[in-house]
């Protein structure tokens, strides 16, 4: 994804296969239904209407775009031209369609807002963000490089509003939902991992293609497409880069060249008819998770497609919970000194969550000591949340990232035993946040075996 000129699966115009190809409009393309306001909720028709039709990528406007910052393009979805140049309209009755965004950038970090023109842009639900969230910066041009699939209603044209100048943005079709019961409705299923790769070598090592196995698990064998997520992080300061695609013709992407910096995206519709591969290099613990299907004949799942909406300002926001509790030893064997306890949160924090806030208690300590909280997937740090004296109960709160693997590992110093308890969690959004970091010790005066006066 280097190039603009370069025809990619994710977000060029590539025809795709065992997708079948829309009748060229003999005249004027048929109008979309009405069809309400969505609101934020970002699901635009209600899914029990939702059947989805997977075709070869249309452009609804000619060639690239050049997007003027604060200021809205308005573009028809339902009309376009395919690979070849030749018009092509969605039927009548149209409802939504999957967009494939492709941009480019001279900032290092931007942000569309994607809506109907119907109604005013919300940056706090609209923005598609193409920054180190989304994998983008080119070390050899400094140009953003983004992609993102959105859902967006068909009933009215759809705006498009960049907070910086674009060079370039390519707005694809590449699947429309209507009410026909020849389309295939949205089935979400529990995130099934199908790729899991905890350290990928260096960007300079020539890597083969992981096959994707999109089938099976949830997901019934005549399926006719499935949605993914892929996540991974950063190791160190020099960008890496993720290839997915069809096997055999990989579209590549830059990551975050941010040291330790995550990253998150979605592929929104991925034809079981074709083959697709993955591969990354300089990237630490890839995942590719399976999010839902698409099936003839199933019952939809309460929400649409997912999709990876980011508020415009990038730090995670918290939110708050009852107390929960995640952790009680006390009905076991207390936890050994030096012995890792691994606390899993999947399941229990939203599958975006960054980061966990909790009320940690160390109680019946055989001696003085300390306990450590962090990420599992981080080497264990050196630093303390928690310090306590033979037979003392004390309490913490404690914040703390949960990684791509959403587990937290705690460790004592002595024989103790732990109870954690959930008081919210961070997801990705607007508003006053929270980055987490792996805790790192910036102070101790033990070292030099001087005490402050």
């Amino acid at each position: 994804m280097r190039r603009m000129a370069v025809a990619v699966v994710l977000m060029a115009g590539v025809l795709m296969a065992g997708v079948p190809s829309l009748a060229q409009p003999a005249g004027q393309a048929g109008a979309a239904a009405a069809q309400p306001d969505p609101g934020p909720a970002r699901t635009a028709a209600a899914p029990a209407a939702q059947r989805w039709h997977g075709i070869e990528p249309i452009r609804p406007a000619a060639g690239s775009l050049l997007l003027t910052p604060g200021v809205d393009l308005a573009l028809d979805v339902t009309t376009g031209s395919d690979g070849a140049g030749n018009p092509v309209s969605l039927p009548g009755g149209t409802t939504d369609v999957i967009l494939r965004l492709h941009g480019f950038s001279s900032s290092a970090a931007h942000t569309v807002l994607v809506h109907p023109c119907s109604r005013p842009a919300d940056p706090g639900t609209d923005g598609v963000l193409f920054t180190d969230l989304q994998v983008f910066r080119s070390l050899a041009t400094g140009v953003t490089d983004g992609w993102a699939e959105v859902v967006e209603p068909a009933a009215g044209p759809v705006c498009f509003k960049p907070a910086v100048t674009m060079m370039a943005l390519t707005v694809e079709v590449i699947a429309y939902a209507d009410a026909s019961p020849s389309g295939a409705a949205y089935v979400d299923v529990p995130d099934r991992v199908i790729v899991g790769l905890p350290s990928v070598p260096s960007r300079n090592q020539q890597l083969s293609a992981t096959p994707l196995a999109l089938g099976g698990g949830d997901v019934p064998s005549d399926a006719v497409a499935v949605a993914v997520r892929i996540v991974g992080n950063r190791p160190d300061s020099v960008g890496g880069v993720v290839k997915l695609g069809r096997c055999g013709a990989l579209a590549d992407v830059n990551v975050p060249a941010s040291p330790r910096s995550g990253f998150s995206f979605t592929a929104l519709w991925l034809p079981l008819a074709a083959s697709w591969c993955v591969e990354a290099a300089a990237v630490n613990r890839l995942q590719v998770l399976v999010t839902g299907y698409y099936r003839v004949g199933a019952t939809p799942s309460a929400l649409g497609p997912p999709q990876m909406r980011f508020e415009t300002v990038r730090a995670p926001r918290y939110t708050p919970v009852d107390p929960t509790r995640l952790l009680d030893t006390r009905s076991g064997s207390p936890v050994a000194g030096g012995a890792i306890h691994r606390l899993d949160l999947r399941g229990r924090v939203p599958a975006d969550a960054t980061a966990v806030t909790m009320n940690v208690t160390v109680t019946e300590p055989v001696g003085a000591g300390f306990v450590t909280v962090w990420a599992c997937e981080d080497d264990r740090p050196l630093a303390s949340n928690l310090n306590v004296v033979a037979g003392q109960t004390v309490a913490n709160a404690v914040t703390v990232g949960i990684g791509v693997q959403q587990a937290v590992c705690f460790v004592p110093l002595v024989a103790a035993h732990l109870v954690a308890d959930l008081a919210g969690w961070f997801r990705a959004g607007g508003g006053d946040g929270y980055v987490a970091a792996t805790p790192a010790r910036v102070f101790d005066t033990r070292g030099d075996g001087s005490r402050l006066a």
